[in-house]
């Protein structure tokens, strides 16, 4: 990212995509106020911008917003809000504040008025209680001056690999990528705070660990299956290798989704499936845009309610957010097939130590890679009718991993699915069920993932009898990873 830091070249459309993924939340502001309110004390977003500036990064793994200061005295409303340390920093004056909300002091929350905090909410207001005071700040009918909005940028800004801060504190732009993913981020810390260390919510939050997010803990599927918060890395090269699938229904409904429809995946359990720019309009959907109708169909946090589908038809007769967000969704994509390039290594402070110049050892290496590793881990696979795993496979990988040219936009994953019974790794992800037929994401998935067969059987532990147990897989989907990339 270059505000004030380092440049990059972009197209109009480009620069829409990065405008939208760091400052747009759609009408999610909303969401988290009413979570707030209704989540037995979890997701105070207000708490955690309003915390110390210098203790943020230690205590939440959030990234604050550079050129940003703590105030040395409080608003109106008895809170302490960063605000710029010189105009330089100040953007919300190039912005509509209206569409984007205004900065909060950090990278990816960004703040709105709250239109019920009128006359009365304000009589009742009190900022110390508000910190102390569990019986005040739990009230679901406590209205907060201001609402948190959540950009996708959130969970995917970080340190940049290659030119990380000297103060994780106090980064300079030019220290942070937007697409590299959030490690550091302490999800039971930022939905938790505030929260007693026995409440059973905040527990589930804490058995993620830092840099990792359980992404269906409010349309929850009933399985704790935190996964890392993606780098979006190589997505030129991964939409050639992406592969088509078979989409009906009201799939068919999402902007520029055709049948068949050619996709690459963000999911680790290879759900979503209609297309890339489909996929990051759901995701808005998932962090709380069009949340009033969404939150009909499943029940927020504990379930126990049947899931049903929201309907893509239905977001666009009633949602502008949505109808916003699904127009700018080929400038998002746009934006990330011109930035979002592989960190190397080597560009890494300290990072040429760890490499070697032997071509003896990097040959064998390539060897090992093209006979053990290369059939799930490259985007670039044998031709049609070939498969990778066969001997004539393997040959085709060797010759290919010799060509200078193998990792210039090799994404090192491949978008194909495998059995969680061949993979062998622990299966929770793969048995995810938001996206099957019937459930809250079925108008974002393919008719290919939802007859995907059944994988069989696998042992699990049984903790009401400490002892392993065989399981039948359920069919429609569930089962499956797609390879991680090794980018």
């Amino acid at each position: 990212m270059s505000f004030h830091g380092r440049p990059v070249e972009l197209t109009p459309d480009e620069l829409k995509g990065r405008i939208v993924w760091n400052l747009w939340s759609g009408d999610n502001a909303g969401f988290w106020n009413w979570l707030a309110m209704n989540a037995y004390g979890a997701a105070d977003l207000l708490k955690v911008v309003t915390w110390r500036r210098d203790q943020r990064f230690e205590k939440f793994g959030v990234m604050n917003q550079p050129g940003y200061q703590r105030p040395t005295q409080p608003d109106a409303h008895g809170l302490f809000i960063d605000g710029p340390r010189e105009p330089r920093y100040d953007f919300d004056t190039r912005i509509d504040t209206r569409t984007y909300g205004r900065s909060s002091g950090i990278m990816g929350l960004r703040l709105f008025p709250n239109p019920r905090f009128d006359a009365a909410a304000r009589a009742r207001w009190d900022a110390k209680r508000y910190y102390e005071d569990p019986s005040y700040y739990n009230d679901k009918n406590l209205e907060r001056p201001y609402m948190v909005g959540m950009a996708c940028s959130f969970c995917h800004t970080g340190p940049d690999p290659t030119n990380p801060p000297a103060d994780p504190a106090e980064p300079e732009y030019v220290n942070l990528s937007d697409y590299v993913g959030q490690h550091f981020l302490k999800v039971w810390e930022v939905f938790g705070v505030g929260m007693a260390k026995d409440n059973f919510v905040y527990q589930i939050l804490k058995s993620n660990p830092p840099g990792t997010l359980d992404t269906s803990f409010i349309a929850t599927d009933y399985l704790n299956n935190p996964g890392t918060m993606n780098g979006i890395f190589e997505i030129a090269g991964r939409l050639q290798g992406a592969v088509a699938e078979r989409v009906t229904g009201g799939a068919l409904d999402l902007r520029g989704v055709r049948n068949p429809q050619v996709t690459p995946r963000v999911l680790k359990e290879g759900a979503d499936s209609v297309g890339f720019e489909a996929a990051l309009s759901r995701v808005y959907v998932n962090i709380g845009e069009y949340w009033e109708e969404w939150i009909r169909h499943f029940g927020p946090m504990l379930g126990i309610k049947k899931q049903s589908p929201i309907r893509v038809s239905d977001a666009q007769r009633l949602s502008p957010h949505w109808n916003w967000s699904e127009a700018h969704s080929p400038a998002l994509a746009a934006y990330f097939v011109r930035v979002a390039k592989p960190v190397k290594l080597a560009a890494a402070p300290g990072g040429t130590q760890h490499l070697t110049a032997d071509a003896v050892l990097l040959d064998r290496g390539k060897r090992v890679f093209a006979q053990r590793c290369a059939s799930c881990h490259s985007s670039k696979q044998p031709p049609a009718g070939v498969d990778p795993r066969s001997p004539e496979g393997r040959r085709w990988f060797e010759e290919a991993v010799m060509r200078p040219d193998f990792l210039d936009g090799n994404f090192l994953g491949s978008e194909v699915r495998y059995p969680v019974t061949v993979i062998k790794t622990n299966a929770t992800r793969a048995v995810a069920s938001n996206s099957i037929r019937g459930h809250v994401w079925d108008n974002f998935s393919s008719e290919t993932y939802k007859t995907l067969p059944p994988v069989g059987p696998i042992q699990v532990w049984d903790p009401f009898t400490g002892k392993d147990r065989v399981w039948e897989v359920p069919g429609g989907g569930r089962g499956y990873y797609r390879p991680p990339s090794l980018v």
